[in-house]
């Protein structure tokens, strides 16, 4: 999880920082993508952030855990509890199942993304004193104030994309793409492809912090006896 010692502390993970190129899309929940206007926009949540796209760049954002609801019904009242379903459970479930938790875990993210004139000068680097004004794009995870714990996230970065064909395959990096692990003990993602130009690839990328066991929801299971990639 993430941690802070510190309970006035902002905590935040910046995806990418550059000079802004062309129009910035946006995907959240049902609503079709959409230009983002200039300025900060703030995505809790709630808003369920999919992805963004801007200069042949995709950024698709995982949501570790979802809420889910149960009822128990007596004669005289109905009692509902919610708890919370992560991908880190030790879970075996067919592929086609597997598939659709990734889409249902697919997004809930704070995310800001910030659409602006940023001024600095290359003085503070020992450049020049010259200022420097230009429109940047600039995106990062929010994770909140003050001492965060168990918290945790996951993105993707599609590179070298347009918006176009980023948009047509986008249902295909949430079936073929799956956090397999993203806890303390170990992190690991399973690229598990039925794509022919692929070769039906199945590919597992895994760091072990600790001796520990991943088992991803395609049956592939992969120990470690001590820490290593």
């Amino acid at each position: 999880g993430i941690s802070s010692g510190y309970k006035i502390v902002s905590l935040g993970t910046f995806i990418d920082q550059k000079i802004l190129n062309g129009p910035v899309y946006s995907s959240s929940g049902s609503s079709p993508s959409s230009p983002l206007s200039p300025g900060k926009h703030v995505f809790t949540k709630e808003d369920d952030l999919r992805w963004i796209h801007h200069d042949d760049t995709g950024y698709i954002f995982y949501n570790m855990c979802a809420p889910t609801s149960s009822s128990t019904t007596t004669t005289t009242t109905t009692t509902t509890t919610t708890t919370a379903t992560c991908h880190d459970e030790d879970e075996r479930v067919g592929r086609q199942q597997q598939q659709q938790r990734r889409r249902r875990f697919s997004a809930g993210q704070a995310v800001n993304v910030t659409l602006q004139q940023q001024t600095g000068n290359w003085n503070l680097i020992g450049v020049t004193d010259l200022p420097a004004s230009q429109k940047v794009f600039d995106i990062a995870i929010d994770h909140g104030y003050g001492e965060i714990l168990e918290s945790s996230y996951a993105f993707i970065t599609v590179p070298s994309i347009n918006y176009t064909t980023f948009q047509d395959h986008y249902n295909d990096y949430m079936n073929e793409i799956e956090v397999a692990s993203n806890i303390d003990t170990a992190q690991a993602v399973l690229y598990d492809s039925t794509n022919e130009d692929d070769g039906n690839s199945t590919i597992l990328g895994a760091v072990f912090w600790q001796a520990g066991t991943i088992t991803t929801g395609s049956y592939l299971t992969l120990s470690s006896s001590q820490p290593g990639a």
